[in-house]
């Protein structure tokens, strides 16, 4: 009988641990804050280091690769570039993150800081995730476009970053 109250008591102090956890993290000023002020900057730094983590993981993409591994990179790929492509419609900036993670893709995640050496890289291998980027992008876009009913999201999305920027006197400062 002690050894069942001793679990209950040990499983109980686990689901106080992790909701202690759990609503700190959800409490924490860096995250909270952000979300009150409507930003969406802790989303892109989620899908940004979804891209990053995803293009890791895979294997470098090839051309020539086995049928029984074209599956398992063509899911981590295809999860690494959605991510990327669903972070370029909430940051139009984030395009410059395309080239590092394409790279990531077509290369291994590892430092060769150490023993420099060129890229063994086959940049035809660019073309298919690439490709696969743009299609991914297109769909998001005639998504988006579908539920605003036109195309007027465009200019209140993407282009409110840069009218505001062109649209400010810089000449007072």
């Amino acid at each position: 009988m002690g050894l069942l109250r001793h679990r209950k008591l040990v499983s109980l102090s686990f689901v106080l641990q992790t909701l202690t956890l759990r609503s700190r993290y959800l409490l924490n000023p860096y995250i909270f804050l952000p979300s009150i002020a409507l930003s969406t900057s802790s989303f892109e730094n989620t899908l940004m280091l979804l891209a990053i983590m995803f293009a890791c993981q895979s294997t470098p993409y090839s051309i020539f690769t086995l049928p029984l591994l074209t599956a398992r990179i063509t899911e981590k790929v295809s999860k690494s570039l959605f991510a990327l492509s669903f972070l370029l419609h909430l940051s139009l900036s984030s395009i410059v993150m395309l080239p590092p993670v394409l790279l990531l893709l077509i290369t291994d995640p590892h430092s060769h800081l150490a023993s420099p050496k060129p890229t063994s890289a086959n940049f035809r291998n660019l073309v298919s995730p690439l490709g696969e980027f743009i299609l991914y992008t297109v769909l998001l876009t005639l998504v988006s476009t579908l539920v605003a009913g036109s195309w007027s999201w465009i200019p209140q999305t993407w282009g409110a970053t840069y009218v505001c920027l062109c649209s400010s006197d810089w000449g007072n400062i």
